[in-house]
């Protein structure tokens, strides 16, 4: 389902002749040639950075974690080890949730 997600925005990009995200500006041009739209890059990013399973060496977990604990907001992002089809979809409605967090 996960890659019938992003192959229907590659395709959408290649109808409509946009490219959308980082993709469109010129300095990120080295990018434009990864097989994921920005949209999934984008919330696979926020997911690792961010999420249960994050790389402690890069990503910023326990941060994340006390900023949402001193605001009383409950983390949404997941992480699914069986079943990872769904880890997009998830994380795609806690990217939109903590946008202005």
């Amino acid at each position: 389902m996960a890659r019938a997600t992003e192959e229907g925005i590659k395709e959408m990009e290649g109808e409509l002749s946009i490219q959308l995200g980082r993709n469109k500006d010129k300095r990120f041009s080295a990018f434009s040639s990864s097989m994921e739209p920005a949209a999934c890059r984008l919330i696979r990013l926020a997911a690792e950075c961010l999420g249960p399973r994050c790389d402690k060496k890069s990503g910023a977990k326990q941060e994340w974690l006390r900023y949402c604990e001193l605001r009383n907001i409950v983390p949404k992002f997941v992480s699914h080890r069986a079943i990872r089809f769904n880890d997009l979809f998830g994380n795609a409605s806690a990217t939109i949730a903590h946008e202005k967090h």
